[in-house]
C-alpha cells in the first residue's frame, strides 16, 4: 500500500515541477506561491524517504503517516485555492492545455521509471533470499 502511495504522490509532483512550475515560476504573481509548492513537494520527498526506510511497527510510522497527510492535504487545498487561480488568470487556453498535456506525459514517463525502480529492488530481494537459503 506505502507503495502505492509513493507511486501517486512522486510522478505527480515530477510532473507539476517539470512543466506547471517551471512555467509559472517567472510569473511574478506566482512565483512566490511555486517557490513555497516547490518546498512543500521536498518536504513530502523527505518524509516519503523516511517512511520508506522504516516498518509500520516502528513508533514514529502513524505520526508520520498523519503529518504526509496532513502536508499532502494542505497542499492540495493551496494548490485549488490559490495556485490554479492564478494560473488561469496569466495562461491562454491554449498554454493550460499545452501545460496539462505536458503534465500528463512527465506523471506518466515519472511513474513508468518509479515502476521499474520498484521491480528491480523486488528481483534483487529474490536473488538475496535465494542466496541466503543456499547458503544454509
Amino acid at each position: 500500500m506505502f507503495a502505492e502511495v509513493q507511486l501517486k504522490l512522486v510522478p505527480h509532483s515530477r510532473g507539476e515541477e517539470s512543466t506547471v512550475y517551471s512555467r509559472l515560476l517567472n510569473e511574478k504573481s506566482a512565483s512566490e506561491k511555486i517557490r513555497v509548492s516547490i518546498e512543500e513537494h521536498r518536504q513530502v520527498d523527505v518524509l516519503l524517504e523516511e517512511l520508506a526506510d522504516m516498518s509500520p511497527r516502528d513508533e514514529e510510522w502513524s505520526a508520520k503517516v498523519h503529518v504526509l497527510a496532513d502536508m499532502v492535504g494542505h497542499h492540495v487545498d493551496e494548490e485549488e485555492g490559490e495556485l490554479f487561480p492564478m494560473a488561469r488568470a496569466v495562461l491562454s487556453a491554449r498554454e493550460a492545455a499545452q501545460i496539462a498535456a505536458e503534465y500528463e506525459q512527465a506523471r506518466d514517463e515519472a511513474m513508468q521509471a518509479m515502476i521499474g525502480e520498484f521491480e528491480e529492488a523486488e528481483e534483487v530481494e529474490e536473488v538475496e533470499g535465494e542466496e541466503e537459503r543456499g547458503a544454509a
